[in-house]
């Protein structure tokens, strides 16, 4: 069987160093493990930006036409029923309507068409500001642990090491000597 090394515990001031040691050398394997996985969410996250830009530029040519189908509906609604104002109807214009069912149903379609537009741009525009608020938040919620764990362990092995130098080792040497 493979007998693993003992770790020298028996003073207080090497198990601290060796914690360190420890604590640094996790906090060096998470770093090239994050590394990866860091580059790998860029990478999908470049994908995932070009599908986005293209979802742009597709609701942009979407976003002319529903713009044209506005436009003559509202050019309708002003010929057929005499309202120039679309956006609001008062109730005096809305009472010489004649043939009320047709009109509502125009105007519905014209809501529809509207809100249609006002939708099209807001999903881009979220998904991208989404995507590039993910990838500061990668940059920097990985970087601030990496950091403060390496300096943990770096504090705790030169304190641990040169605390077992001066108050241990050095006495014995001396006992050595001697």
């Amino acid at each position: 069987m493979f007998k693993t090394p003992d770790i020298p515990t028996d003073n207080l001031y090497k198990f601290i160093s060796i914690f360190g040691l420890a604590i640094f050398s996790l906090s060096i394997y998470i770093l090239v493990n994050n590394q990866q996985s860091f580059e790998n969410s860029i990478n999908n996250s470049n994908i995932s930006h070009s599908k986005i830009l293209l979802e742009k530029s597709q609701n942009d040519s979407k976003r002319i036409i529903l713009d044209e189908k506005i436009e003559m509906r509202r050019i309708k609604i002003k010929v057929n029923y005499g309202i120039e104002n679309t956006l609001k109807i008062s109730e005096s214009e809305y009472s010489k309507i004649n043939n009320k069912e047709d009109f509502e149903r125009d105007y519905e379609k014209l809501k529809e068409f509207e809100l249609d537009n006002l939708l099209l741009g807001d999903t881009a525009f979220h998904t991208e500001k989404n995507l590039k608020k993910n990838q500061e938040n990668i940059k920097v919620y990985t970087a601030i642990p990496i950091l403060i764990l390496s300096i943990i362990g770096i504090v705790l092995m030169v304190v641990g090491f040169s605390l077992w130098y001066y108050r241990t080792q050095k006495h014995y040497d001396k006992e050595l000597r001697q």
